[in-house]
């Protein structure tokens, strides 16, 4: 096994459908939606379209130093934009808990061209 791999591989072993973060600050940003949560890593995996366990807050986008749209990592820093949320929902060193959502049938989007005459 290379160096490479033992560094950067996901482990497989990793329950992928529920995560766990501590809080270390949260923010929103002027024109945006979406709430900024940063955090640590404390067990299983954070990734894109979880929500937080027993609402419907969701997260839009996962950031980490490992990579974006998932985070496999314990003890990893995490950056999560979740739609639904409000900064003053969640305290410094709050632990809160993700779950896979399920997913929605999304309407698919009429395709063709638009004609402008």
């Amino acid at each position: 096994m290379s160096l490479v791999t033992m560094a950067f591989r996901r482990d497989k072993s990793t329950d992928q459908t529920r995560g766990k973060i501590k809080i270390l600050k949260t923010d929103e940003f002027f024109g945006i939606d979406e709430c900024c949560i940063i955090g640590k890593l404390l067990a299983g995996a954070v990734t894109e379209e979880m929500s937080i366990s027993g609402t419907d807050k969701r997260i839009v986008s996962v950031e980490s130093h490992f990579g974006d749209k998932v985070c496999t990592k314990n003890g990893a820093q995490v950056v999560l934009m979740v739609s639904g949320a409000n900064k003053r929902d969640y305290e410094y060193g709050q632990e809160v808990e993700f779950e896979k959502a399920l997913t929605a049938t999304v309407a698919a989007k009429p395709k063709g061209r638009i004609i402008i005459a």
